[in-house]
């Protein structure tokens, strides 16, 4: 499926990296972003079989975007995630203590998460 329309990208863990060094060559396809739970492809903490993403890009990226974190994110510390939504221009927001956030979290349908892409959609940000 293609579009001409600008999008809004919703991206978890590795996939904020990606769309982080995919926003340096497609400005203006993408109307706004939701990173959830980026980790820090730098920290001892992650994996050192994924090394195709470093190093994450630290600039402003060219739409608006909103960062989710967890207060106990093994692969993020709350510092390394402010820096990255500092460098992005990006509205952070940190939960409570949800691990990586993903189905280990318990967040369910997570309807906080639909709220913030509605945000996004339309230009509340």
């Amino acid at each position: 499926m293609t579009s001409d329309a600008p999008v809004i990208l919703i991206a978890h863990s590795l996939g904020c990296c990606l769309v982080a060094h995919w926003a340096l060559r497609h400005k203006g396809l993408v109307r706004g972003a939701l990173f959830v739970a980026p980790p820090d492809i730098g920290a001892p903490t992650f994996p050192a079989q994924v090394a195709g993403f470093a190093p994450t890009p630290l600039m402003r990226l060219p739409f608006p975007s909103t960062v989710v974190a967890s207060a106990n994110d093994p692969f993020c510390s709350i510092a390394r995630v402010e820096y990255f939504a500092e460098h992005w221009g990006a509205r952070l927001t940190v939960l409570g203590p949800l691990g990586h956030i993903n189905d280990r979290s318990g967040l369910g349908t997570w309807p906080a998460g639909i709220e913030l892409v509605a945000e996004l959609t339309c230009g509340a940000h």
